[in-house]
């Protein structure tokens, strides 16, 4: 998104690459789109409006949110507004030829700024245009300067967009309603009630995105003490004889379709003019009010009782305001930095304490469990500079991420390693030299940077039976197998299709080679149970404890025809499944039956 990333890059010219500099060109855009929401909503129903509308803006979660977070998608707000506002003046009687310039430069900037302006743009200026034929027509001249300013600014992006279809067609398809074997109504239903969730209760006003990176647990997108503003707002846009307050209607049923389209829904992101859209309604709602009681009243008395319903509104308004602001500033964090699903945190302090302990070790590696494009912190962080990329070499060589089940490519008994890991690498190693932990706001550990850590030994290979069926878990309880038998040393019954798994760093997973036995074949299999066999050999008889690493899911365990354990839940990676076990001479054998239900479906385990 050039509009986003051109100005970024000015600014890190300026003052250096960090967090500071990626995130000033939001703030900037939320700053000055709060005077665009002034002007529209000035020019539709004058001062009064325009000053409610920016103060609705400025204190919004869904506004203030984007605007502190590097997403390019604040800049669409701001370059639609702005082009609104000019399309509102061409409209008007007191339109000039550089007002419909101008809304032809700033509407043809907005799918610069963030895809579902693609969407969202072509039917908007369509039935705008429609609802003022006449208009465009008694100024088709100053229209055709706007057409043309639009044709060569959004040139460019329908070059690219064409020259990249398919990468674009690709992606799409990924994300979209249409996917999924879905027939056309099921996608077209599936599309509409995505579409309705967009005006919901819970989206708007209470609960807001699912997502945490996109909002704060316990707020909606906007304030409830708005809500009775943007009613009025709409509703008077409705009835209005003057045709060009229905642009805001036309924009509330358009806003969220991008956002519909796609199965990740309520997403505050792809519908992010509504951000504008519902301040500039509230304001609207003031300007009407004010403008009715004026004809009532007259413009004192008026003036006072918009001022006083503003007061009102200001008074259950500003404690939700404070306690939204406490929050995301206190709690939020706590919650948010940490992990994959939050903000990823930690990968800043993680490299300067690499960088500090280069030299005492000879390989550095990074673990790529729970991480999303972890190629762009190494760049960002590491920030070297050609004459130290000479000296020291690219940040590529020096920093190898790797997947830490992967033990043979990254352990050396002989080798000096400093190896950051997550929370969930921890069950995979036995010792290490030493520790040093990097704590996220909510004391989560979001690295432990371990020296010459050494790795845990599990069973290398296991016999898995065919996946058996458990629909929404409610053959948990049944036996498919003599499990007595099979943990006995019995033979294998043929018609359970024992086969062998390796499992070469421990982990067998489970939900990729089950999924492939499945017909027809998924890669994610769930609601299936499945029995894993094992068969160690003891020189002598002893004591010793079985671990059992795994997803989240229910087991059942036999040592040598003994059931230890029945109906326990695996605990996630790090607190294992501790089972004393009495290992005879010479064979005995280990059964697990694992019940999978949803998600991750994983088995490790070991004799200690």
């Amino acid at each position: 998104y050039p509009l986003y990333v051109y100005p970024t890059a000015l600014w890190t010219g300026l003052f250096g690459l960090d967090e500071f500099t990626t995130r000033l060109q939001a703030a900037l855009y939320g700053i000055a789109t709060i005077p665009v929401a002034f002007l529209v909503a000035r020019q539709l129903a004058g001062n009064a409006a325009g000053v409610a509308a920016a103060a609705c803006l400025a204190v919004i979660p869904w506004h203030h949110h984007f605007s502190r977070v590097a997403f390019s998608l604040i800049g669409l707000p701001f370059w639609f507004g702005l082009g609104l506002y000019f399309l509102l003046r061409c409209l008007s009687p007191t339109g000039q030829r550089r007002d419909w310039i101008l809304a032809g430069v700033f509407l043809a900037l907005t799918p610069y700024s963030y895809t579902p302006a693609q969407v969202m743009l072509p039917p908007f200026l369509a039935i705008v245009f429609l609802l003022h034929i006449d208009i465009v027509w008694k100024n088709r001249l100053s229209a055709l300067f706007g057409l043309l300013a639009f044709a060569i600014v959004v040139g460019p992006f329908v070059h690219f967009f064409w020259t990249t279809l398919d990468q674009q067609t690709k992606y799409a398809s990924m994300i979209s309603v249409f996917t999924d074997n879905r027939t056309t109504e099921e996608s077209l239903q599936l599309a509409g009630n995505n579409w309705l969730q967009y005006y919901s209760e819970a989206f708007l006003f209470t609960h807001g995105d699912p997502v945490l990176r996109h909002s704060a647990r316990g707020f909606g997108m906007l304030y409830e003490a708005m809500a009775p503003w943007i009613g009025l707002g709409l509703v008077g846009s409705l009835l209005t004889w003057n045709r060009r307050p229905k642009i805001i209607l036309i924009w509330l049923l358009l806003y969220p379709v991008a956002a519909a389209l796609v199965r990740e829904t309520p997403a505050a992101t792809r519908s992010i003019t509504g951000a504008l859209l519902f301040p500039i309604s509230a304001g609207l709602g003031v300007g009407y009010a004010y403008h009715g009681l004026r004809r009532l009243l007259g413009t004192n008395a008026a003036g006072i009782a918009v001022t006083v319903a503003c007061a009102a509104t200001l008074q259950v308004m500003a404690p939700n305001t404070l306690r939204y602001f406490e929050h995301y500033f206190k709690e939020y964090p706590k919650y948010t930095a940490f992990g994959l699903y939050g903000f990823q945190h930690g990968w800043r302090e993680m490299f300067a304490y690499l960088e500090q302990n280069r030299s005492r070790v000879e390989a550095i590696r990074i673990s790529l469990t729970d991480v999303n494009q972890p190629y762009i912190f190494r760049l960002f962080y590491l920030n070297r500079t050609p004459e130290e990329i000479r000296q020291w070499g690219t940040p590529q060589q020096d920093y190898k991420f790797v997947q830490v089940k992967e033990i043979d490519r990254w352990y050396r008994p002989d080798q000096q390693l400093l190896f950051a890991v997550h929370q969930l690498d921890l069950y995979m190693f036995d010792t290490w030299d030493e520790r040093h932990d990097i704590i996220a706001p909510g004391d989560h550990l979001s690295f432990a940077i371990l020296r010459n850590p050494v790795p845990k030994t599990f069973f290398d290979k296991w016999r898995v039976t065919k996946p058996f069926p458990n629909p929404q878990n409610a053959n948990r309880t049944q036996e498919y197998i003599d499990p007595l038998s099979a943990s006995s040393g019995a033979a294998e019954d043929p018609s359970a299709e024992w086969a062998d798994v390796p499992s070469p760093n421990g982990n067998i997973n489970l939900n990729l080679f089950q999924g492939q036995r499945l017909d027809p074949p998924v890669r994610n299999a769930e609601f299936q149970i499945a029995y894993l066999r094992k068969t160690i050999t003891q020189e002598e008889a002893r004591e010793g404890v079985l671990e059992i690493y795994g997803s989240s899911d229910e087991v059942v365990v036999w040592v040598n025809g003994n059931r230890l354990v029945q109906d326990r839940t695996v605990a996630m990676p790090n607190k294992a499944l501790e089972l004393p076990v009495q290992l005879e001479t010479g064979a005995n054998t280990i059964l697990i039956k694992s019940i999978e239900t949803v998600g991750g479906w994983w088995v490790a385990a070991r004799i200690r």
